[in-house]
This record gives structure tokens, C-alpha cells and sequence, in this order.
């Protein structure tokens, strides 16, 4: 009898903690980007000096930010609850590559931010990023085109 209690408690502990975390990993970003300049908003909240046009995914829930005069690149991504801004230098991402769709793969070096996959609205826009990112990564790759196969 006097273990109920403490097995019942941790029971709904661990009820209310899985509801959470389901619902955190379902519920869609309610505020997507709606267009670049809310991009651009919300990069400088963290870069306020920032200059530059922004490039959306397809779904608002990233953006790319091609900086005026500089080599870096400036990626928005949303992080959970809350919008992550980051300056992409030289040597800062480990791998980047294209997606079989009009999407880029990119891996960075630290362990700060993980892997994010960004869904561009064409393979236009993706050759553009692909090679502004190239010379940042110290890996690229670049998918093969759908139907490309071996044939002997």
C-alpha cells in the first residue's frame, strides 16, 4: 500500500509528459514566415545591423538570408517555440547537399544546431543556394536527377 502513491504519481507524470511531447511535435508552427522582409524582421532581431534579401521555404518555417558585401550567409530556422538566427561562415557547415527534390541538406560542424533540411520553392532557387553554401561547407554533394540510374 504504501508504494500506490508513488508509482500513481510518477504513472501521470509520465501521461502528462508524453501529451506534451506529442503535442509539441505535432502542433505546426502557428506564425511561418509570410513574406522575406519578416524574415529579414526576424534576423535582425538578433543581427540588427544586417543588410540583405531573404530567400523563404517553401512552408515559411526557414528562411535564407543572402547578406550585401559579405561572404557569410545568414540562415533563420525555427527552433521549437522560437525563431534561431545564425551567421554561416567559412568552415561552419560539415556537409552540404541537395535533395532529390528542390531541397538542401545542411549539416553543421558544432554541436549547436542539428541537421535541417530546407525545402526551397524550385530547383532554381536550390542551384543558387547550392552554390552560395558550397564554398562554406567542407563537404558538397549534389543528388543525382530523378530517373538517373545505372545502366549498363
Amino acid at each position: 500500500m504504501s508504494l500506490l502513491v508513488p508509482i500513481a504519481t510518477h504513472l501521470a507524470l509520465g501521461a502528462v509528459l508524453a501529451a506534451m511531447f506529442v503535442r509539441y511535435r505535432t502542433t505546426p508552427a502557428r506564425d511561418a514566415l509570410k513574406d522575406p522582409g519578416d524574415a529579414l524582421r526576424h534576423f535582425r532581431l538578433t543581427f540588427p545591423q544586417t543588410r540583405g534579401r531573404a530567400t523563404l521555404t517553401a512552408d515559411g518555417g526557414a528562411a535564407l538570408v543572402e547578406l550585401d558585401g559579405r561572404r557569410a550567409v545568414g540562415i533563420l530556422a525555427r527552433r521549437g517555440g522560437r525563431w534561431s538566427a545564425r551567421l554561416l561562415e567559412p568552415g561552419d557547415l560539415r556537409r552540404v547537399a541537395a535533395t532529390g527534390d528542390a531541397g538542401l541538406r545542411l549539416m553543421f560542424r558544432d554541436a549547436g544546431w542539428s541537421p535541417v533540411t530546407l525545402l526551397l520553392a524550385d530547383t532554381t532557387h536550390r542551384a543558387h543556394w547550392l552554390g552560395r553554401l558550397a564554398p562554406l561547407a567542407v563537404m558538397t554533394e549534389v543528388a543525382p536527377s530523378p530517373g538517373a540510374g545505372y545502366r549498363a
